[in-house]
Order: C-alpha cells, then structure tokens, then sequence
C-alpha cells in the first residue's frame, strides 16, 4: 500500500530536491551501481512540530502498520530527525543547526527521476522551476508519497521510504550553507607564520602600486594626493623655446602675434623719387595719386579715389 499525501509549509535545511547527488551508505561511502555511483534527489524539511504532529505523524503511522501490524521493532527508520532533542553521528545537539529548533526535520529521497519544481504565479497559474530557482533555506510544501519496508533479511533496515512526488515553492529564504564545521576541524588553533608568509595579503609582482604612490620619474598630476612634509616640491615645468618650424604642443602658452601699427596716412605724403618711407606710414599703392601735405580725403572718399562726378 502506498499513501499520498501533502505537507504543510517547511523550510529546507539541507539538500536541494532539484539537484542530483550520489547516494551514500551510513558509512558515508558512495553506493554504486554496476560500477557507476547511484544519483539520488535528497533534502531536508524541517516542519514545526506541532504542524508536522497534526497534518504529517498520522500519515506515517498508518503506513508503517500496514506492514507492522503486531507492533513497530526498534530499529524501525521513520525518516525524520528531533530538531530539539536529537543529536547527530558526533554528539553534536540539532539544535544548534540553523532552522532545526521547535521543528521535525523530514528525509526526502529518490532514486527514480528529479521531482519537478512549481510555482504558483500572480495569475493563478504554475511555473515550473529549474534546480538553480530554488536552494537550501528556502521554503516550500511537498506532495509526498509513503511506503514501508519490510525487509525478508536482516542486511536491510526496516522503515519508510519517503519519495517527493512535486515541490511547491512557497517563499524564498536565507541561504543554509552546509559543510564541515571549521570549528571542530581545528580547533581555532593559531599558527606561527613560515618564512615567506604574510598575515595581509601580498601584492603580485609587477601589480600597480597602491593610490597615491608616485613612480619612478612620474611628475604629480593636476589633483592629486599632497607630498608627505618635509619633501621638496617639484618647480613649475619651463615652456621650450619655440624653433623656427616647430608646431607649438598642447599644454604650453601660444606665442601671442604682436600688435601691428596703426597706418599714419598724414606721414610721407607726397614722397618723392628714391625717398624712403617714414617708420609707421603706409605707403600707397604703384599708380595711386598721391594726397598732399595737409590733405585729408573726404567722407566716403577712399585714398586715391576720384571724387564722384
């Protein structure tokens, strides 16, 4: 006889049902399968316990007597953990893991095919979920489907399978990150520093110095951090001297063109044959008639022109 059924929310607290992983015997040896590991969809689902009492308990009871009608052995594997006063393979309190206080932690396995992942959207309908939407630590419900074992040996384990038929993804939460407990690896043990070691981390050869630092021949940009006190500061750069033919560069002052006189029309008029022109007169061009001492042009009248007729 199988049972299905559907769990109230939990919250994920190790595995993750969209991901495969290789499957491990209480040793925590990788179990193979005609020489290849045997993949496996597994996690966690911690339930409150009064929740998981009232909607979940009821279904595996009745499950496990179909199969242990006289009374449940010992050593029966119901497939759940006490989040409040079970400990672990080391000692170690449930308690003390993140989201296993005041909650049952439900085991959830197959063998047979990846659980598909839903979502229920705005408009009332579901999305399915790839196995990178969802994590550990998030929250979820599960249509489960119940089995007892009732092995004919005693090289097997009597107890429940617990195989995910669906996910429903209820809500996001905080990542759980389960690994090796450092702590207990080593002990917060210090270590004196070999040779060579440095307790901050160590630039790479040839990397940029840090902000601030001046290179070899670099002059100070327009900006940039003070010189320590004391350090003697770099003088203005002088402008080259520009070369006949040289283009001026960007970044020097530009040579600036000298003003040129202002034509004297009053000086050397009426210059004669060989006579050489007075610094700043205006000579008139071959052809034009020459003005006259004391001679003015008129209004309008260029040097030189007729007067209209």
């Amino acid at each position: 006889m199988t049972v299905e059924f559907k769990t109230p929310v939990g919250r994920i607290v190790w595995g993750n049902p969209g991901k495969a992983s290789q499957k491990k015997d209480q040793k925590g040896n990788t179990v193979l399968k005609d020489g290849k590991p045997v993949e496996q969809w597994s996690f966690g689902l911690a339930i409150p316990r009064a929740d998981f009492e009232a909607h979940v308990w009821p279904y595996m009871a009745q499950e496990a007597a179909t199969g242990y009608g006289q009374g449940i052995p010992p050593q029966f594997s119901w497939k759940y953990k006490d989040g409040d006063n079970g400990v672990d393979r080391n000692g170690k309190p449930y308690n003390q893991r993140e989201g296993y206080a005041g909650h049952y932690v439900l085991t959830i396995t197959t063998e047979a095919f990846a659980p598909p992942i839903f979502k229920l959207q705005p408009n009332g309908t579901y999305a399915q979920l790839t196995g990178d939407q969802i994590k550990c630590g998030d929250y979820v419900a599960c249509a489960l489907s119940l089995k007892v074992n009732v092995p004919t040996d005693r090289t097997h384990t009597p107890g429940l399978y617990v195989n995910p038929v669906a996910i429903d993804h209820v809500g996001y939460g905080q990542p759980i990150i389960n690994g090796p407990d450092a702590q207990t690896l080593f002990g917060g043990q210090q270590y004196q520093l070999p040779p060579g070691a440095s307790a901050t981390p160590v630039a790479a050869a040839g990397a940029p110095g840090m902000p601030g630092t001046m290179q070899p021949g670099q002059m100070p940009q327009p900006g940039a951090m003070p010189m320590p006190a004391g350090s003697p500061m770099p003088g203005p750069a002088a402008a080259p001297q520009m070369q006949p033919g040289m283009v001026p560069q960007p970044g020097y002052p530009q040579p600036q063109p000298m003003p040129a006189p202002a034509p004297d029309f009053t000086r050397n008029a009426g210059m004669q044959p060989g006579q050489m022109p007075q610094p700043g007169a205006m000579p008139m061009p071959a052809g034009m008639p020459q003005m006259q001492p004391g001679m003015m042009p008129q209004p309008g009248q260029m040097p030189g022109m007729m007067p209209g007729r």
